[in-house]
């Protein structure tokens, strides 16, 4: 089986027993699927594995940009950086996140996304964070589908050993409509400190580590949602009638 296929089908392995095991019917789970397949055109350009962990790391360069010592002057702001030198550059700031990696296409992505300008021979970043392009922000999406997928997968396997992996929300089922502005507002002021700090806590750790010892892709993520409440809920009886007839007497 070819990476590219492997990746689909873990991707498929985890949502289809998990939607299954909730109630859904994995012959018409496969009809629909087939459906909406068939609606579909074929892509221009095949999937691939390592595009996950492309646009997955691209933000880490701005977070060493941001935060290490030596690409940042001595207000903490980032320095401009020229693309290549004997000193700190872009090049090799990428080189610490993409190691072995042609740095060109990636200060490409970086410049044509608008998270970095050039000046007078020198790169500085717009923001730390990256808004990608339509194609990168779709697989960036993919992404985070896929890794909320396998917390879950893992939290639920049969079997499971180790902690569970953080998977809590907060969800109210009747926000006033007009309060929507309000919770979008307050939610995109708050969550970059909050995930910023996470992110300094991991990139410290990253730096102390030693070369020899393993390492895992950690993170975390925060996203809003917003939908029309559901029907209303009904309870269906337990299951041992003799049990719920005991409860009634």
């Amino acid at each position: 089986m070819r990476a590219r296929d492997a990746d689909s089908r873990e991707f498929l392995e985890a949502l289809v027993p998990l939607m299954v095991s909730a109630g859904h019917s994995p012959k018409r789970l496969l009809a629909e699927f087939k459906a909406i397949s068939d609606r579909m055109k074929e892509p221009a350009r095949e999937w691939d594995p390592a595009d996950l962990a492309y646009v997955a790391d691209l933000p880490h360069v701005l977070s060493h940009w941001y935060s290490d010592e030596e690409y940042t002057n001595k207000a903490g702001a980032p320095r401009p950086l020229p693309l290549r030198g004997s000193g700190p550059s872009l090049n090799a700031l990428i080189s610490r996140v993409y190691p072995g990696a042609q740095p060109a296409p990636i200060v490409q992505v970086l410049v044509r996304t608008k998270v970095v300008r050039e000046r007078q021979g020198y790169y500085e970043p717009l923001g730390r964070p990256v808004l990608f392009e339509r194609t990168l922000a779709r697989r960036h999406a993919l992404l985070s589908v896929f890794e909320l997928l396998r917390t879950v997968t893992r939290n639920c396997a049969a079997g499971r050993r180790g902690p569970l992996l953080l998977h809590q929300t907060a969800i109210n089922p009747s926000l006033p409509e007009r309060d929507l502005p309000e919770f979008h507002e307050r939610l995109k002021r708050q969550a970059p400190d909050f995930l910023w700090g996470f992110d300094r806590f991991m990139r410290r750790r990253e730096l102390e580590r030693k070369s020899s010892e393993p390492v895992r892709r950690v993170g975390l993520g925060i996203y809003a949602i917003e939908e029309r409440p559901g029907p209303p809920v009904r309870w269906r009886p337990p299951r041992n009638t003799s049990h719920a007839r005991r409860m009634k007497k």
